[in-house]
């Protein structure tokens, strides 16, 4: 059984993001977690202010949280007549980051899944800092960030990226091919930079990847070229009915100190199209 982890915060959005996965995943069984974390207002208090506050003090927050999962529970649960779909809520005392890190080993989480950006936010700039949080700290499973105009399609192409300067594990293309199936989507492999222009290491690090997606789905899957990385955003707004996946490198020490960002943090959202952060 498959478990997707989605992040609730308190606003209406994370509707989205529970519609769309439910109508991802309808095919296959699955238990779907709802964690909402929450914390105290203590940096303004001093310790005997601390010491002093009441049970209430102490209960609202979790109760807030506990009152909006429950919510969406009831809603999903009566709604949802589907018995393939199990719907489970996890109020958490901590900060978001350690809250999904946390919830992802112990319940052995397939996929984190989350709107990337609201509705009301028109900026397709930049990503919100809770988003590029997850996108650059979470790197357990796969996590797939969802645009709030996304639709799902029948056959939906899905497209894998890269430079192939390193070759993709096993891991990663056995988690992509996963997906592929579950939809009974078509397969692409978007390469970011001419053919003629390859390496040799580029060249049979594209090879082994052609060979393992066959070897697990038995199908060719077709290859694209671009020019560089930054033509794929543009490939994005004109295949507005895909599904994007880009491998995700282990972080330099640069971007662990918090001085760069990863490649997919810097693409930006995508108007329309999911994106699957995978990890080397």
């Amino acid at each position: 059984m498959k478990k997707i982890l989605i992040p609730i915060d308190t606003s209406q959005h994370s509707l989205e993001a529970i519609d769309y996965a439910i109508k991802f995943f309808k095919r296959e069984d699955c238990e779907f977690f709802f964690l909402n974390t929450y914390s105290y207002g203590v940096n303004g208090l001093d310790a005997l202010s601390l010491l002093q506050a009441d049970d209430d003090w102490f209960d609202e927050p979790k109760l807030k949280s506990e009152k909006i999962l429950g919510r969406l529970i009831k809603k999903y649960s009566s709604i949802n007549k589907s018995k393939k779909h199990q719907f489970n809520e996890i109020s958490e005392c901590s900060d978001l980051i350690d809250g999904i890190k946390k919830t992802v080993k112990t319940l052995d989480i397939d996929i984190v899944l989350f709107l990337g950006k609201s509705k009301e936010d028109n900026s397709l700039k930049k990503y919100s800092k809770n988003t590029e949080r997850i996108i650059e700290s979470i790197r357990e499973c796969p996590v797939m960030v969802i645009p709030h105009t996304a639709n799902i399609r029948k056959n939906q192409e899905f497209i894998l990226a890269s430079s192939f300067e390193k070759a993709i594990s096993i891991k990663e293309l056995e988690s992509w091919s996963k997906l592929l199936r579950l939809v009974k989507g078509k397969g692409r492999l978007v390469v970011f930079n001419q053919a003629s222009d390859l390496t040799s290491t580029q060249k049979s690090n594209l090879a082994h990847t052609i060979n393992r997606i066959y070897n697990l789905n038995d199908i060719v899957v077709p290859v694209q070229y671009l020019n560089t990385k930054k033509d794929i955003k543009q490939f994005a707004q004109s295949h507005p009915d895909c599904i994007l996946s880009i491998v995700d490198r282990k972080p330099n020490i640069w971007r662990r100190l918090g001085f760069e960002n990863s490649e997919i943090v810097n693409l930006g959202p995508l108007q329309c199209t999911p994106l699957i952060a995978l990890h080397a």
